[in-house]
């Protein structure tokens, strides 16, 4: 998941690494924090056919990955 969210910060903010590490960190703290839907209203649009190849479909994967996306109910199991 993480590399996913990475590479798409990257290809958002393609020449400003500080940017691109705070967005993703922040990308990635809510996914963890079970935000995945208010995640998905906030994650900028662009033309997913139009991404350049190796760049994930972010708001797609996290659309269709919410639900094994759990981390707080898997914490709670004992997984970490």
């Amino acid at each position: 998941m993480c590399e996913n969210v990475y590479r798409y910060a990257k290809f958002l903010y393609p020449s400003d690494e500080q940017k691109m590490n705070g967005w993703a960190q922040q990308i990635i703290a809510k996914i963890e924090a079970g935000q995945v839907d208010e995640l998905l209203d906030a994650i900028p649009c662009t033309d997913e056919q139009k991404l350049p190849a190796g760049v994930p479909k972010l708001p797609t994967y996290l659309s269709n990955n919410r639900k094994r996306m759990n981390y707080q109910e898997l914490q709670q199991k004992g997984y970490k």
